[in-house]
């Protein structure tokens, strides 16, 4: 039988200790991926320096001109992205289905705002402890 595993992220306060102690007497495998990302993203280490190289405003600029973009602008703010695993319908638009599991990975749950198609004006924390606590209900046994 294979495990559920659950990769847990969200804000502070949001939360996570409660719903990861939760998730681990469910019998759910629960990864900090704050903790990872944290770790291998910080200022410093190998992993910052490749994400600056690679995403840098610089090859964004080039890919415009390249383009033939007008009028471009560009804001160095990094905060509240989202998207990369988008939740969907169907395999072929999305990575993820309603239920926050992925398509192509049995027993894998992905829940944060990669799942979120879009992001809009304002700090997605509340949509996505929403997002969380939506599955939280799902795995949750039935009695």
């Amino acid at each position: 039988m294979s495990a559920t595993v659950v990769g847990l992220t969200g804000p502070i306060g949001a939360g996570k200790s409660t719903v990861a102690a939760i998730l681990r007497e469910l019998g759910a495998k629960v990864l900090d991926a704050d903790a990872l990302v944290r770790d291998e993203q910080s200022r410093g280490t190998v992993g910052y320096s490749a994400i600056v190289q690679a995403f840098g405003t610089k090859v964004l600029e080039r890919i415009w001109d390249a383009a033939g973009a007008q009028d471009t602008l560009t804001i160095a703010r990094y905060a509240h992205l989202v998207g990369g695993c988008r939740m969907g319908t169907s395999p072929e638009n999305s990575v993820v289905d309603a239920d926050h599991r992925a398509w192509k990975v049995p027993n894998l749950l992905i829940c944060d705002g990669s799942v979120m198609p879009t992001q809009g004006a304002a700090n997605p924390a509340l949509t996505i402890m929403a997002l969380a606590s939506r599955l939280a209900e799902r795995l949750a046994p039935r009695t």
